[in-house]
């Protein structure tokens, strides 16, 4: 049996798995912005995750490795948004 969600359902639950994310990193990320279909071209869910920068921040100065630090946060958010959705997103950086 197939349970249908609707994609307003899954708008919440993407919301709710960032709201969690931010809580959680709270240290490194400053917010996480979730679009809805069609804010792309692949037709798909996007979010934006926003850094803290600056001198006051932990990825002062933004070195290579601090980059993949962040590219790794980014990658544990869409592993948990498809774990809860089985569908991919995009991901958009503010560094």
């Amino acid at each position: 049996m197939k349970i249908l969600i609707t994609e307003s359902k899954k708008l919440r639950a993407i919301n709710w798995v960032c709201d969690r994310f931010v809580e959680h990193n709270s240290d490194y990320v400053k917010d996480v912005d979730v679009y809805d279909k069609g804010y792309n071209d692949n037709n798909a869910y996007s979010v934006r995750i926003t850094y803290y920068n600056g001198p006051d921040s932990k990825f002062w100065p933004l070195t290579q490795s601090k980059r993949n630090q962040q590219d790794e946060i980014a990658d544990k958010l869409w592993n948990e948004i498809y774990n809860l959705m089985k569908e991919p997103i995009g991901i958009y950086i503010d560094r």
